[in-house]
């Protein structure tokens, strides 16, 4: 299976989804208003399985599916030391993955969900009641990149939309009716240093060594204190797709 995360990178995720309370900002209610506590929910490509965990406690079990073995192993040390018994770990990569029929299928930015007819039809078959799934919605505001590149006289590409709005349209044209929100929210990442900072963009935007001379010259404009702690201010511009299926 393939490897998508880089080696440790679940310690920084994990601390930015702490300190920025997230899924529960902004993605809380949302889960709340459709999820039941007797449902079976597939959450596929899981990641680290922060989304998973938290689902937890809202339903019955989560079937959680990444084609990454190492951030399975990640989730799985996760739900050991929280405790927790319902969340059920399953490598396999999507659409081929083998599974069962679920009461809601869920997605958070996995970009190749609902990208095809073929797809759909896989989350038709397995989503027998309810769906949800976020994917990266157009930049409004500039980057983290747009902010650093063009002062090291590099060129920052525009972030594109992850075509929500594709997905809408080949959910709707399978019979669902769905609801589309545009959502912004705080993703910053807090770092403990300027180096620990730089070490993050430096990684994030592939950057060399012979950019950190001027990376750290900029960093004192670009991070910021947020309750007291450093951090890499990072916003994420999303679109939530929501549905519910007839009876």
């Amino acid at each position: 299976m393939k490897k998508f995360w880089k080696e440790n990178s679940h310690e920084a995720y994990l601390w930015a989804a702490e300190f920025m309370n997230y899924p529960e900002i902004p993605f809380g209610s949302y889960l709340r208003e459709i999820l039941r506590k007797t449902d079976v929910v597939a959450d596929v490509g899981c990641g680290f399985g922060v989304p998973a965990l938290f689902m937890s406690s809202l339903c019955s079990r989560v079937i959680a599916i990444d084609q990454d073995p190492y951030a399975l192993r990640v989730l799985d040390q996760e739900k050991e030391k929280r405790g927790i018994t319902n969340v059920e770990t399953r490598l396999g990569q999507w659409p081929e993955v083998e599974l069962e029929p679920c009461d809601v299928v869920v997605s958070f930015y996995h970009n190749r969900f609902a990208e095809t007819t073929d797809n759909v039809q896989k989350i038709l078959k397995i989503g027998k009641r309810a769906g949800i799934m976020t994917s990266q919605g157009p930049a409004c505001m500039p980057t983290l990149a747009e902010k650093i590149l063009p002062e090291l006289g590099l060129e920052a590409i525009r972030e594109s939309c992850q075509n929500g709005c594709y997905a809408k349209s080949l959910l709707e044209t399978a019979g669902l009716k769905v609801e589309c929100r545009q959502i912004t929210h705080d993703f910053s990442q807090p770092v403990r240093n300027q180096e620990e900072a730089a070490a993050y963009i430096s990684s994030h935007l592939k950057l060399g060594e012979e950019h950190q001379e001027k990376l750290f010259q900029i960093l004192p404009r670009i991070l910021i204190w947020k309750e007291d702690q450093l951090v890499i201010p990072i916003i994420r511009e999303n679109c939530l797709l929501t549905w519910e299926r007839s009876c």
